[in-house]
């Protein structure tokens, strides 16, 4: 399924550094879906790898203080996102989220931090 050209020249630059959407067109279910899918541009692993590498990854430096504020800020987040939409938010962001704060903690674990809130490891030694 191709995205008509209108809608691909204004909503999805795939190869831009920013994402140029303009809401006011319309897409039909099928468009939507090419950009919801697993590999679409708006897709579980394309946005959860967003998330998490300008959220948390670039922005930390490195640094676990600035890796677990990040993770505890994407957290916060989806926490007011939920209260703003009036309750669970659906099954395509839960995923996201999911996937997002694996790669975190796949990144934290790597530079050889532990991914348990520092607070509760403390309790637990």
């Amino acid at each position: 399924m191709q995205i008509s050209p209108n809608i691909a020249s204004t909503a999805v630059p795939l190869n831009s550094d920013a994402v140029k959407t303009n809401f006011t067109e319309k897409l039909s279910k099928q468009e939507a879906g090419v950009l919801v899918a697993e590999d679409g541009f708006f897709g579980v692993g394309q946005t959860s790898e967003c998330i998490a590498n300008f959220v948390v990854i670039a922005g930390s430096g490195g640094d676990e203080d600035r890796l677990r504020a990040g993770r505890e800020g994407m957290l916060q987040g989806f926490k007011d996102a939920e209260s703003m939409w009036g309750g669970t938010l659906p099954d395509i962001s839960q995923q996201t989220m999911k996937a997002a704060l694996e790669l975190v903690d796949k990144e934290m674990k790597s530079l050889g931090f532990s991914i348990l809130n520092q607070e509760v490891s403390s309790l637990i030694v």
